[in-house]
This record gives C-alpha cells, sequence and structure tokens, in this order.
C-alpha cells in the first residue's frame, strides 16, 4: 500500500475550488481555531508550571535582596571590612 501525499493535496485542491471563498475562509478560521484550542489544551498546564517556577525564583530573589539590604543597612562599609579582613 503506497501511501502518496500529493494524492491527497490534489483532491482537496480540487474540492476548495468548487467552494465560495467565503466557505473557505470560514475553514481557515475553523482551522485556525482548532489549532489554538488545541495548543491550549496541551501547552497550558506546562506553561503555568514554568511561569510558577519564575514566580517563585523571583519571590526567593527578592528575598535574598532585601536581606542583603538589610544587612548593609545595619552594618556601615567599615565593619563589613574588617569582617572580610579576618
Amino acid at each position: 500500500m503506497k501511501f502518496n501525499i500529493e494524492d491527497y493535496l490534489y483532491q482537496i485542491d480540487q474540492s476548495m475550488a468548487e467552494k465560495e471563498d467565503r466557505e473557505v475562509y470560514m475553514m481557515y478560521v475553523l482551522v485556525a481555531g482548532l489549532m489554538v484550542f488545541l495548543s491550549y489544551y496541551f501547552l497550558w498546564d506546562s506553561a503555568e508550571r514554568g511561569y510558577q517556577q519564575a514566580l517563585k525564583a523571583r519571590k526567593a530573589m527578592e528575598q535574598k535582596i532585601s536581606e542583603d539590604n538589610a544587612y548593609l543597612a545595619s552594618h556601615p562599609a567599615i565593619m563589613i571590612t574588617q569582617i572580610e579582613d579576618q
């Protein structure tokens, strides 16, 4: 059994040639809508997980920066230099 994609594409082309432009555009809209739906359905969970991980990393980084700023505010530069020299 031989599978020839050109035969199927030719049949699709012939059936589209018989249709009005309005019907062809409606098929384009339906195909585009189907693609958007399938993308949303299959990719939403992984995108949501990635977003949650990035949000968690951002909050951790903001917490570390706030802790570092608090440390720097409570220790003058001379004191930090003395600690580093020890």
